[in-house]
């Protein structure tokens, strides 16, 4: 029978319980390890920026250390929100060989050797096994969207990625001690692709965060909106100061699954009713340089065309500062997109008080509930009837502002961050008992 000081001799020479347990019973400092390099663009450095400096400082109260690893947008975002630097490392992960190197070597290595309490993957699949409890937030709605998939499993490649991308998915749910996604309509998707193994997943919305009031500029006075951009784009919109033009806008990247043709040609259609109609696009489809199929080629001939007749005024990817003076131009936001994990653009939209047009899927009446108007998916001719509504002044539009911004107010970055400590408190907790017994 082992005596009880020959136990503590052996706790004493494990760093695990070294900082679990000081002797008098009291929780000392656990490490936190956060891999986040899948952060590259768009909502993933969104979510980044905004819940990393929450969970740190909350996590810090509450005797953690972090350390996070990003690549290049996840650095320069965390460093525009004022984020202690001196925790963050830089990764090299920008060819699928380097981030296969990462993921399967180099941060495995790390966590054998520095014992991390909890390992945090930062809207990232799980790639490895460790010795220690993993967390992750599921982002990406792409290998479970059924209907996305119906249309795009054409051709080898295709067929391949989506083999390839439900697998890592379900391993990434079965390796994982705790799975977070963004929706409730997210999670059903997981939950009929992954069957009983979906049960762990659960729901922590994103949060949202609005313009602030340095940015906030009274609506119909163009020119000192335009005024809050640089000289550039401001140039480029210029025509638009005149206000008999009505102004339809879209925040995107261009993606086949965000129907930015759909929009186009509704566009066309609404020309007959409204001639001055515009539309602001941040896509940068006019000078497209990415892969190509026939619909890519349909929409860039199409948006060049419109461009050249002053409908169209494509500004290009924008940061994120941008998006508050181009939706205080704007008489309606169109989101036709068929894909979405969350749908940040919609809350922007309503934040700013614009009256929001969005393709009719779950996740976009998860978000914006009765707020927004909706059109049938893939159909132009139901998205300019709709859009054609709102610029009629149809319907009672003070309403629907009024829920939009009621709905705003129903996602925090501080809700979603705590969820998230919650869980990796709990997770170092198991852990712990397991060092003590």
């Amino acid at each position: 029978m082992i005596c009880l000081a020959t136990v503590k001799m052996l706790q004493l020479k494990c760093p695990r319980c070294a900082r679990l347990d000081n002797g008098q019973g009291q929780v000392n400092t656990r490490n936190l390890f956060v891999n986040a390099v899948s952060c590259k663009a768009g909502g993933g450095v969104n979510d980044l920026a905004h819940t990393l400096p929450l969970l740190g400082a909350t996590l810090n109260e509450r005797n953690w250390h972090l350390r996070t690893w990003v690549v290049e947008p996840g650095w320069q975002a965390l460093e525009a929100a004022g984020y202690d630097m001196s925790r963050v490392e830089l990764v090299d992960a920008a060819t699928p060989v380097k981030r296969a190197a990462w993921e399967f070597v180099r941060f495995p290595r790390l966590a054998r050797r520095r014992k991390p309490d909890v390992v945090f993957h930062f809207s990232n699949f799980i790639f490895r096994r460790l010795n220690v409890p993993q967390i992750t937030v599921l982002r990406s709605p792409t290998f479970f969207s059924e209907q996305y998939a119906r249309r795009r499993r054409t051709g080898l490649y295709q067929k391949f990625r989506y083999w390839a991308g439900g697998r890592l998915s379900d391993t990434t749910i079965h390796r994982a001690d705790r799975v977070f996604c963004i929706s409730e309509t997210h999670r059903q998707d997981i939950l009929r692709t992954v069957g009983p193994r979906g049960e762990k997943v659960e729901v922590s919305y994103l949060g949202f965060k609005g313009p602030g009031e340095r940015q906030k500029v009274g609506r119909g006075d163009q020119g000192a909106i335009l005024a809050q951009l640089p000289h550039e784009p401001r140039a480029l919109l210029a025509p638009l100061r005149d206000p008999k033009r009505k102004i339809v806008l879209n925040v995107a990247h261009y993606y086949e699954h965000k129907n930015l043709g759909d929009l186009l040609e509704a566009t066309q259609i609404l020309r007959k009713e409204f001639p001055e109609i515009a539309i602001v696009m941040t896509a940068g489809l006019t000078g497209y340089r990415g892969p190509r199929n026939a619909r890519t080629e349909l929409d860039t001939q199409l948006a060049r065309r419109l461009a050249e007749e002053g409908i169209l005024f494509d500004v290009g990817p924008v940061p994120k500062d941008w998006v508050w003076p181009l939706l205080g131009l704007a008489d309606v936001f169109a989101f036709p997109s068929s894909l979405e994990s969350f749908g940040h653009p919609l809350l922007e939209a309503m934040s700013m008080q614009v009256p929001v047009v969005a393709a009719d899927t779950p996740i976009h009446r998860e978000i914006a509930a009765d707020a927004a108007g909706y059109h049938e998916v893939g159909s132009p001719e139901s998205l300019a009837a709709q859009l054609g509504d709102v610029l009629n002044g149809q319907g009672d539009p003070s309403k629907a502002i009024e829920r939009g911004l009621a709905r705003v107010r129903d996602f925090t970055w501080e809700k979603h961050a705590e969820a998230l400590c919650v869980a990796i408190q709990e997770a170092s907790r198991n852990t712990a008992a397991v060092a003590r017994y």
